[in-house]
Parts: structure tokens; sequence; C-alpha cells
């Protein structure tokens, strides 16, 4: 899932979470009929929440959230809310103050088996969103370029198609997609830095064709050309990522493969095979043809 849209749908449940609390209050009031009706409504909408949080959640948090709502045999929670919101306690007793008991009214008090518990799984949501924050300028620089690279066909066909007997730009090699995409790039960001240079490794370097410096992102570009074989590339690709990570500038890396003639017959395999969302470097490829 792109980290963009993973934002996006984290911060709406933390959104959404007043809505159900302020829900979860109107339940255990006088008025039966108002109170089955919220009731109803809470289980319906907080189970679709759930649902939802439980699969964006962080994995590391996951056991912890489920718990918020499952509970234990002797330890009632949101799950236990959810079924006997309106259940009153059978232990309950107008008198029990003067006897030292201390029995709630509810079976399942309302602050204490829904909105604790729900505010704790807000914090776990919180955190997920917290941890993916930093990345969410890169994220998105990362989306943008997938979307445009896909089009670039396109626009190279419209750029060397002659306008009003005019001549049109040609696409000929590394350079000249270089060139363009540098043309796209200043359109959208702030800092960009071309053929920005890596550390070196034992000696050797590499350079980036592109930094985009505020968003940490690398931007690598490849024409296939004669002789250059898929073997190759990879070799070629795997050799500039170790320098690349090396960068104390980027974190994620992006590469444009332009392939006019389609020699690459795979290009979802290709690209899955090189993509990487694993670690704290993400890289993201696309082979447009």
């Amino acid at each position: 899932m792109a980290t963009r849209n993973l934002a996006t749908r984290l911060q709406a449940l933390i959104d959404e979470a007043a809505n159900l609390e302020a829900l979860a209050d109107k339940i255990q009031c006088a008025d039966e009929a108002a109170g089955l009706a919220a009731a109803r409504t809470l289980s319906t909408e907080y189970r679709s929440w759930y649902s939802t949080a439980l699969s964006l959640v962080s994995d590391d948090l996951r056991d912890r959230f489920r718990a918020e709502y499952e509970g234990g045999t002797w330890t009632y929670k949101i799950k236990s809310f959810l079924e006997k919101s309106r259940e009153p306690n059978p232990f309950y007793n107008p008198d029990q103050t003067a006897s030292g008991l201390n029995f709630t009214f509810w079976m399942c008090p309302v602050k204490e088996k829904f909105t604790s518990p729900f505010r704790q799984q807000v914090n776990y949501l919180s955190e997920t969103l917290a941890r993916i924050g930093s990345n969410s300028s890169s994220a998105t620089a990362l989306d943008f370029l997938e979307g445009a690279s896909r089009k670039l066909p396109v626009t190279f066909a419209l750029l060397t198609t002659g306008h009003r007997g005019r001549t049109g730009i040609s696409v000929d090699d590394e350079y000249d997609v270089q060139h363009i995409l540098h043309a796209l790039l200043v359109l959208h960001f702030e800092e960009v830095e071309p053929e920005e240079p890596t550390p070196k490794m034992a000696g050797a370097s590499s350079r980036l064709d592109f930094l985009l410096k505020q968003e940490r992102v690398a931007i690598e570009t490849k024409m296939i050309r004669p002789g250059l074989t898929r073997n190759k590339l990879r070799s070629e690709l795997a050799d500039d990522i170790v320098y690349f990570r090396a960068h104390p500038h980027v974190d994620s890396l992006f590469i444009l493969i332009y392939d006019p003639l389609r020699k690459i017959t795979n290009p979802t395999g290709f690209e899955n095979d090189l993509n990487s969302d694993y670690d704290d470097f993400k890289i993201s490829v696309v082979i447009a043809s």
C-alpha cells in the first residue's frame, strides 16, 4: 500500500473516533428506545471501523490493538460493551454505598468498558501514523513519479510529433529522457538537483540523475538500447543501488526505465523483482513503454 494512501486512511479513522465516542455516550441513557437505537448504530459503525483499523495498524501493535476489543475471560472491554451495553448489573444495589460495595448500575459502564480501551486503540493508530509521517513527503513524491512516468510514452509521442510545420523533439537516448524529465520535475518540486554525486565506496562513486532534496528521493533513468540485455540492466541497477543507499540525503529511490521497443517482455515481473519496501530504503521501479 502506498504510504500516502495509508496515512490518509489512518487519519480518517482517527478523525472518526470522536463520532464513535459521542455515539457510545448516548447508549446508557434513561430513554430505552433511544439507547437501543444508539447501541445498534454503534455496533455496526464500530465493527466496520475496527475491521479497517486492524488491517492498517502496525504489525507489532496489532495484538495489543485486538486485546482492547476482545478483553479476556474476566476482563470486559469493547466486545463485551457492544454485546451488553444496556444490560443492568445484577449486583447493583442503590444502598450499596452504605454497605461498602461499589457495583455500577450498568454491567459494562461506557467510560470504563468502551471509551478507555477505544482511546487506547486510537493511540495505537496514532503511533502507526507517526511512524510513517517522516516518510510521507517521500511517499507522495514516489506516487507522483510513478503516475507521471507511466504516461511518459504518450508525452514523448506528442513532443516528437511536429506541429504546424515545426520539427518535433527527438527522444533518442537516456539524455533526452533526462532532459524532458528534468523539465517535468521542476514544475512539481522545489529543489531538483541534477547529477548529484554519491559518496565514494572503495575509491569509486556514482551519480544520481536527479535528487529531490526536500523529499529525499533519488531518481535514476535508463533507456533500453542495443546491447543492453535484461541481465546487464539488472547488474547496472544493482551496482547503482549500492551507491544510492549510501547517500546521506536519500531515503528512497525511483527508477525509470524507458523501453520504447518493448524489449522487456514481462515489465510487471521486472518491476516487482526490483521494487522494495522492506526496510528504510524504498525502491520504486516503472518501465515505461
